[in-house]
């Protein structure tokens, strides 16, 4: 089934989708980032909203004579499609732009002047379908190139392309380059390591995002946002679009993002390509060594992380390290981001004292407490009853137990497990607006042992946890929005917790690439547990799959927008 159909209808009636909250955007509080692994620590970061796309045979914007100066900088975010050959990035009337050569294909390279003069190149080729933050400073003499903040010492090239116009993505109608551009800032001033280092820390929620001057010592001269357009957000050097398309404005096709428009306070990391541990960090526990959590087996926290781990949650991203489950060189992962609500507090509204991360409006809560051998209670900061727990006991060994609303009091489940859902007198009652309610359970509340949860609550628009039963045939499932992750469980026979987004498999259905919470599986392109998104919810194909359509029976699942 392709996009031709938008809408479940019931009844005849078009279930349309309800708007979300005023100014709430999806984006800002959940996000599905792919990266590759080089081997060592890498920060997951970056500008990434809506930008051009240049198609590599016709596409360019064409800037207004004024916009270059003497002593001048540049700073992108740039997406290869391909490998450039004689291509240009951006070109000046003064000689100066970030171009390619026949000759070092791949290679980035500044050019400062038309001639022979000595041009400084990156370190190494670039790799396609990765976003890159590039800049450069330019003078008469003299030419600095930057890539992912990092100086680029590649060495000199006695070459150029002839530059003589003002154009990002080619030169006089030709040498197109094949790539997406996004935040095109022009300044009349060389910028220092720091402001580039700002530049590169930029996200689309930074409240310098539309500022052309984003150091205030009127030194920004122009900025392309290219969001829908090629104008000038200060309105004086408006580019002219020739063949360019524009993307990510919210529906985030098949690219791998290397950042966010968030802190995110929790990450979830999963090797793509190979086997390897699920790995959990959040803001509550705190990031680093130690801190990892891993849904497919019950040990405590840290005790894989020789393998790999989080090392910091950062203003737009998040910083991987240590080894093959995070940062396995050439290896491909996901990561799926939360924002819950920062810095945590201290909630008294349960009988036992908690710390707390909440996002209210997202329906997202991470909780941390300590058991108290007894029935009890324990704040979580929603001001509504969450949908969907889970919890760990984190200095132990022990089950990832899971409560649906679904289910219902002492119905438990566990995410590191394909057991069906069954009853267990010691496991959670139900919470209500502002606790949690736990037992003498050792998944959820024994004394002397450390707890985490996290907590889920249906946010009409944006997140929804609920149920479907399986049939003979396709099953629609309706959850009022445009779905781009979807976790499913069956309740009633043993089968895997599978996963599902739109960054992984793309937005063309079917939407087939499975990840198991439950497992440390390789990610597995299957034909017949897959869902098909729509406009309002998500399409179950599968009549064959206990994992997500066996006639007759229960699933869960948790979507969100």
């Amino acid at each position: 089934m392709g996009f031709n159909k938008k809408f479940f209808t019931t009844g005849g009636i078009v279930a349309s989708q309800p708007a979300a909250a005023a100014a709430f955007d999806p984006l800002q509080n959940f996000e599905t980032v792919t990266y590759t692994g080089n081997g060592g620590t890498q920060k997951i970061t970056g500008y990434i909203r809506k930008g051009a796309a240049f198609n590599g045979s016709s596409s360019d914007i064409d800037l207004p004579s004024g916009v270059q100066s003497s002593t001048m900088a540049v700073s992108m975010f740039v997406f290869f499609t391909s490998t450039p050959d004689t291509d240009v990035l951006i070109e000046f009337e003064n000689g100066y732009g970030i171009n390619f050569l026949s000759s070092d294909s791949g290679y980035v390279l500044a050019q400062y002047a038309n001639s022979n003069g000595s041009n400084v190149k990156s370190n190494s080729a670039i790799t396609t379908n990765q976003w890159y933050h590039i800049a450069a400073n330019f003078t008469s003499s003299s030419a600095e190139l930057y890539i992912d903040k990092v100086q680029q010492t590649g060495g000199t090239v006695s070459n150029y392309v002839t530059a003589d116009q003002n154009t990002i993505g080619s030169r006089r109608a030709d040498a197109f380059i094949p790539a997406k551009i996004d935040q095109v800032r022009i300044f009349n001033k060389e910028l220092s390591s720091s402001e580039i280092t700002t530049l590169y820390d930029e996200t689309s929620a930074s409240a310098t995002k539309s500022t052309t001057d984003i150091f205030d010592d009127g030194s920004g001269v122009a900025l392309y946002e290219l969001e829908g357009n090629a104008l000038d957000t200060g309105g004086t050097y408006n580019g002219t679009a020739t063949n360019v398309s524009y993307a990510y404005d919210g529906t985030p096709t098949n690219v791998n993002f290397l950042g966010m428009a968030f802190q995110p306070d929790l990450v979830w990391v999963k090797g793509r390509s190979h086997a390897t541990f699920h790995i959990l960090q959040d803001s509550v526990r705190g990031a680093g060594s130690g801190q990892s959590l891993y849904t497919n087996v019950t040990a405590s926290e840290g005790t894989y992380d020789a393998d790999g781990y989080i090392s910091s949650l950062d203003t737009n991203g998040f910083t991987v390290a240590g080894g093959v489950q995070t940062v396995g060189s050439g290896r491909t992962y996901v990561a799926w981001c939360w924002k819950a609500g920062g810095a945590a507090v201290s909630n008294t509204d349960g009988s036992i004292t908690s710390t707390v991360s909440a996002n209210p409006n997202a329906g997202f809560s991470i909780v941390k407490y300590s058991g108290a051998g007894t029935t009890a209670s324990v704040g979580h900061g929603l001001s509504v009853a969450p949908d969907l727990i889970i919890i760990k006991n984190t200095n132990n060994v022990g089950n990832w137990g899971v409560y649906t609303s679904i289910g219902g009091a002492q119905r438990k489940m566990l995410l590191n497990s394909t057991l069906a859902e069954h009853t267990s007198s010691t496991w959670l009652n139900t919470p209500s607006a502002s606790v949690i309610n736990i037992q003498n359970d050792g998944d959820s509340g024994l004394s002397g042992r450390d707890y985490i949860a996290y907590c889920f609550a249906n946010i009409d628009g944006y997140q929804k946890v609920g149920s479907y039963t399986g049939g003979t045939g396709e099953v629609d499932v309706v959850v009022g929005f445009r779905p781009r992750w979807v976790m499913i469980k069956n309740t009633d026979t043993a089968a895997s917790w599978v996963i599902f987004d739109t960054i992984r498999s793309g937005t063309t259905n079917p939407i087939n690439d499975v990840l198991e919470a439950d497992t440390s599986d390789i990610e597995a392109a299957v034909g017949t547990a897959h869902i098909d998104i729509v406009d309002n919810g998500f399409q179950v194909n599968s009549t064959t799959s206990f994992s997500t359509n066996n006639n007759g029976d229960t699933y869960i699942y948790l979507a969100i927008a």
